[in-house]
């Protein structure tokens, strides 16, 4: 009887949701009560629910709702929806010129540079970066060739920008151009941009290392891989936790996730912890082979480490929206 009424509940609450009213910008981001005003959190996520609506919104009201809701790039769910908007108004180059020049200000130059790149406006991207050159609007502009798929622009700009407007590089930058490289299938360009680099005086992090690293595991060169290491660690970056989540998951990508097990025992045996990244890709990495058997055993591995970090495991990714997790304003 019980799971009768359930199931009857759970009928009419679909059904209700199916036949109600679909919210508008107007109806959401301005409530009719003025004692219970949103709050700045509560109307972005309005936003983005607007902005993941199916059919999608048309572009005057894809701008309306980004107004409304007083979208600003300084904080991450901002970044978010900002990206959703832009993604959506790649047909309306006209509609997304007026959000940038509405939402973002002069200062937001860098931003507005990733949107226009994600929106296939290279064309906007460079006009944008010539009217207020910086070194963190170059990052941006190498960036938005990434997100628009056009490497080639990429390491044209990288080549020639810095010295015609007088801008110098910096490690995000190289390191921007090395993410380039990796999903570009040119990672083979690692050693001269590094080389580069050094004789620049600037000097590589951890993510120089790891973006080389995932560009040699997908292009299966492992002797290459080997050498990245050895540079590593002559530059001071030891085997920390990412470097091993990235090797993680490159061999799992690469259908290898018995080498990753590997890897795994190995980074233990010399005192790194893993995380619940690092399962969460050995986990993936033998479901997709077929054995779930040792996916199983992962997992449970996993839950007795504590269930705040397989709680973590199980969150979704919004993958749509890469740009809106690079920190531009600590660049």
């Amino acid at each position: 009887m019980a799971a009768a009424v359930r199931h009857l509940l759970r009928r009419r609450l679909s059904t209700a949701a199916a036949t109600a009213a679909a919210p508008t910008p107007g109806s959401i981001l301005n409530p009719s009560s003025p004692n219970t005003p949103l709050s700045s959190l509560q109307k972005t996520r309005l936003a983005i629910s607007l902005l993941k609506s199916s059919p999608p919104p048309p572009p005057d009201q894809i701008l309306s709702i980004c107004r409304a809701a007083a979208l600003s790039p300084e904080t991450h769910i901002d970044r978010v929806a900002l990206s959703l908007a832009a993604s959506k108004l790649s047909s309306a180059p006209d509609t997304l010129r007026d959000l940038t020049s509405t939402v973002l200000t002069p200062r937001h130059a860098p931003h507005a540079i990733v949107l226009f790149g994600q929106a296939g406006l290279l064309p906007d991207a460079i006009s944008t970066f010539q009217s207020s050159p910086s070194t963190r609007s170059l990052n941006a502009l190498i960036f938005a060739c990434i997100v628009s798929k056009n490497h080639t622009e990429a390491a044209r700009i990288f080549q020639t920008f810095p010295d015609a407007h007088g801008v110098k590089p910096n490690t995000e930058t190289f390191n921007t151009i090395i993410k380039s490289f990796a999903e570009s299938g040119t990672i083979r360009s690692f050693y001269s941009v590094f080389d580069e680099m050094c004789k620049k005086g600037v000097k590589p992090d951890a993510r120089t290392f790891t973006t080389a690293l995932a560009g040699f595991y997908n292009e299966e060169r492992f002797d290459d891989v080997a050498k990245v290491i050895e540079l590593m660690k002559k530059h001071g970056c030891g085997e920390t936790l990412p470097v091993y989540n990235v090797r993680v998951r490159s061999l799992c990508k690469l259908g290898r996730s018995g080498e990753a097990k590997a890897l795994l025992n190995e980074m233990v045996k010399k005192g790194t912890k893993p995380s619940w990244v690092t399962y969460n890709h050995l986990v993936y990495g033998f479901c997709k082979e077929g054995d779930l058997e040792e996916a199983k055993h992962l997992y449970k591995e996993m839950g007795m480490k504590g269930t705040e970090e397989l709680g973590a495991m199980l969150l979704d990714h919004e993958d749509a929206c890469e740009w809106a997790c690079w920190e531009l304003k600590d660049r």
